[in-house]
């Protein structure tokens, strides 16, 4: 197909291929008062490497009368489609980037404070590598598999986020907006700021409240943390400052989503537990068995056991209160299903309403657009690479948006990532205290699943007969548009007075309409949005005695405007 686009254009839609040396963000998951851990590397000119920037970014240039031009943008990348591949026959360059991240996993077992590791990768909603790494205690031969339980940490408060989103989609809440003391009034804690009142729901999932870290607990024993309940909770926060104002700037608070789990649950819920209502809702419709928050002697018979940096073996600590934010268990398969639920939007066999919270059947935990808007990023750190989204830790990398949470807890870190656009998926568990970087695997993974599915990529379709459509038509002297074959797709280059002339695709949709699509036109991205072409629809009157349409319209872009065919 792509040598039917020519040479030139289908240079323009390659990947570059490059070797990143990326930052690492490690938010010390659940370390609550125990320990805090944070790694960093230097950051190179990561942007430059995939865009280069452009020399300057100046108004747009007058390019004659009849048309303008762009600052100098690159064109807009284009994300392949995810097309299904053979897992158990995979194709050579996807084999040998999996041979990478093997060799990557390897090399992080340390037979003293990190002797097991467990790993899944997913594509388009199958598990396609799931291996582990070293041993599951260091008494035993046994490897980690897939379904080897680890401690997960922080990835906890992806459940305690998706819970929040659940109880909007039922009703439960009528905005992630709304201040959280609308729905805890006994919430109040100091300020030097302006009022509290203003911490909203999703600035906490996404760590903006200005929260301090952690809350104000204390430990009771070595395998026991903040045996309080709500009430303590908010009572003793009534004595706290709030650190900075609110939607300024992330800043990691455990306490955040200690609240959300509990205040909210036992709102709504008050004859059910947060644990309670997240195995009920989430793990169960999702078939999430080796997932939970009660160790148990059975689940803790299939566990990798953790170790402290000296070697020493980890307790179990359970966190009691603070439990929304970082007490569960999981497996790295187990996980792999939880992310395809996100780029996926998994059906499930059950889900959960306002009217009928335990029998309900669902095709999906929440709508579509609230899974969208979960995985939107929230704040762009200053070095352009780095952000966070509710809750998620976020790096911008390959040209695309890649979704993290980390895990950190005594004995054991976790990472579960995924570009939902690529429908890829990394998971990576560990039995100590590790640097859980996952944009090293996706540094192998990433230019081989755009080198597979690129040719692979279906045609824009064309209408049966493209005669009716082909020719040039004009509008004097607003607007001009040609449209041709080009191989088996039909290409519309369109000038716009004022506006950046633009290249891109059509595709037939029913007679008489078609519908533009950007995917690899010469436009940038910011362009192509802020032109407002994307997906527009394109009208052509019926064909008359020559066969051809005699004009066609953009009733989106230029209402009540026709341009009529010339030739």
């Amino acid at each position: 197909m792509w040598a039917e686009l020519g040479e030139g254009r289908r240079d323009k839609l390659a990947i570059t291929k490059m070797n990143l040396t990326v930052p690492f963000l490690l938010a010390a998951a659940c370390h609550c008062g125990l320990f805090l851990a944070a790694v960093a590397q230097p950051i190179p000119a990561l942007f430059d490497q995939i865009h280069p920037r452009p020399p300057h970014y100046g108004p747009l240039a007058a390019a004659g009368e009849d048309e303008a031009t762009e600052p100098h943008l690159p064109p807009c990348p284009r994300w392949p489609v995810p097309v299904p591949l053979d897992s158990q026959a995979l194709p050579g360059p996807i084999k040998t980037a999996l041979e990478t991240a093997s060799k990557l996993l390897e090399e992080k077992v340390n037979k003293t404070s990190a002797p097991g590791i467990a790993a899944s990768i997913s594509y388009n909603g199958e598990v396609i590598y799931s291996q582990g790494f070293g041993q599951v205690r260091k008494d035993s031969s046994q490897k980690p598999t897939g379904d080897t339980i680890f401690r997960i940490a922080s990835i906890s408060k992806v459940f305690t986020t998706l819970t929040v989103y659940m109880l909007l989609n039922e009703g439960y809440i009528s905005s992630l907006d709304d201040p959280f003391n609308k729905y805890c009034p006994n919430f109040t804690m100091q300020t030097i700021y302006y009022d509290q009142q203003n911490i909203t729901l999703r600035q906490m999932m996404s760590q903006m409240a200005g929260l301090p870290s952690q809350a104000p607990c204390t430990s009771t024993s070595e395998t026991s943390y903040c045996a309080v309940n709500t009430s303590t909770i908010l009572q003793r926060l009534k004595e706290l400052y709030l650190i900075s104002p609110p939607y300024t700037r992330p800043s990691y608070s455990n306490l955040a989503f200690g609240l959300l789990g509990r205040c909210l649950i036992e709102k709504f819920f008050p004859s059910n537990t947060f644990e309670d209502f997240v195995q009920k809702h989430i793990l169960d419709p999702l078939e999430m068995t080796n997932t939970g928050f009660n160790y148990t002697e059975s689940v803790r018979s299939k566990m990798a056991v953790g170790y402290l940096p000296s070697g020493v073996q980890a307790p179990i600590l359970d966190l009691g209160w603070v439990s929304p934010t970082g007490q569960m268990y999981s497996t790295a398969n187990d996980l792999a299903k939880f992310a395809m639920f996100f780029y996926n939007v998994s059906e499930v066999p059950q889900g959960f309403s306002k009217s009928s919270p335990q029998n309900h059947r669902s095709k999906s935990l929440i709508k579509t657009d609230l899974i969208r808007d979960m995985l939107l990023p929230l704040f762009v750190n200053p070095d352009l690479y780095t952000g966070f989204g509710t809750p998620w830790e976020i790096f911008f990398a390959y040209n695309y948006t890649i979704l993290t949470k980390s895990g950190s807890i005594t004995g054991y870190s976790s990472r579960l990532s995924f570009i939902p656009q690529l429908h890829l998926g990394v998971t990576t568990l560990y039995s100590g205290s590790v640097d859980t970087t996952p944009l090293e695997v996706y540094d192998a993974l990433v230019p081989a699943f755009m080198e597979v599915l690129m040719p692979l990529q279906p045609l824009f379709p064309a209408p049966p007969d493209p005669s009716v459509y082909v020719g040039t038509y004009q509008a004097v002297p607003l607007a001009q548009a040609t449209i041709k074959m080009e191989g088996k797709q039909m290409v519309l280059h369109l000038a716009i007075v004022g506006q950046p002339s633009a290249t891109v695709y059509l595709s037939y949709r029913k007679p008489l309409l078609l519908q533009i699509s950007y995917d690899g036109s010469d436009l940038s991205c910011f362009f192509n949005e802020i032109g407002g072409l994307h997906n527009m629809w394109v009208e052509f009157d019926p064909p008359g005695s020559s066969g051809t349409s005699g004009a066609l319209s953009f009733p989106g872009l230029l209402y009540g405007t026709k341009l009529q065919r010339l030739f």
